[in-house]
């Protein structure tokens, strides 16, 4: 594939491969072209300026070099570096075709709330091109079911879901997407905690330092004996 003096095209979820020539060549007068989610089976140049290998986290599956993933979340652990006078790279090559890639990208934590929290969404981000059905479970026990319409446009977009509808106690929340008869999930545990449960710091304490108390009653015994010879004065002068 041979893209010469055209501009800001986006080419995801193909297919590209050549066994004899370059399966992408982009030549200098191309400009803000976007390559994501796509399964590349040969030789890259690209001279063109700006093209964008990756988008949002998801770059692309370069089937001559899988590289590692240690921490197996999909992507690549080193960037492709893509031959040509632009110095181009890929930041998250892809360990599978989009056919198997994950379209999670991120999920929230396990976390805890309190039972009087005003915010209790909870929210997951996600990568389609097409509109798709959803729905969460709940401890196991699935809820109804909705549509994320996103339209045709290449998108990453949020799912939320409001926890108030969760009781005081630890409950199992899992998202279900259903994508050309595969299901993704991913799940989080939340924590719900009545206010009552949740530690305040005590008070602070004041605490003498070693000594104190000592030297506060001998300042006492002082002032005592000064203040009764004072009087003690003052009485003899009156008798006098």
């Amino acid at each position: 594939m041979k893209i010469q003096g055209s501009h800001t095209n986006t080419f995801f979820y193909n297919n590209i491969y050549s066994s004899s020539d370059s399966a992408i060549t982009l030549s200098s007068d191309s400009k803000d072209n976007l390559f994501c989610c796509n399964t590349i089976d040969g030789s890259v140049v690209d001279n063109g300026e700006r093209t964008q290998w990756d988008y949002n986290g998801l770059g692309n599956f370069w089937a001559a070099s899988l590289g590692s993933d240690t921490d197996s979340d999909g992507i690549a652990d080193n960037p492709y570096e893509i031959y040509g006078s632009v110095d181009a790279i890929d930041h998250f090559p892809l360990m599978a075709t989009h056919y198997q890639s994950r379209v999670i990208l991120n999920h929230p934590t396990d976390i805890t709330i309190a039972d009087d929290a005003t915010d209790k969404d909870i929210k997951w981000m996600f990568y389609s091109r097409n509109a798709f059905p959803y729905r969460f479970r709940i401890d196991g026990s699935p809820t109804s079911s909705a549509t994320q319409d996103i339209g045709w446009r290449l998108s990453d977009f949020e799912i939320t879901f409001d926890c108030s509808e969760l009781s005081i106690g630890t409950h199992n929340v899992t998202l279900q997407i259903t994508m050309k008869s595969l299901i993704y999930s991913d799940s989080v545990i939340v924590k719900v905690a009545s206010d009552k449960s949740i530690s305040k710091s005590s008070p602070p304490t004041l605490e003498l330092t070693p000594g104190f108390e000592w030297i506060s009653l001998l300042m006492v015994l002082i002032i005592s004996f000064y203040y009764c010879l004072l009087r003690k004065r003052i009485s003899n002068k009156k008798l006098r």
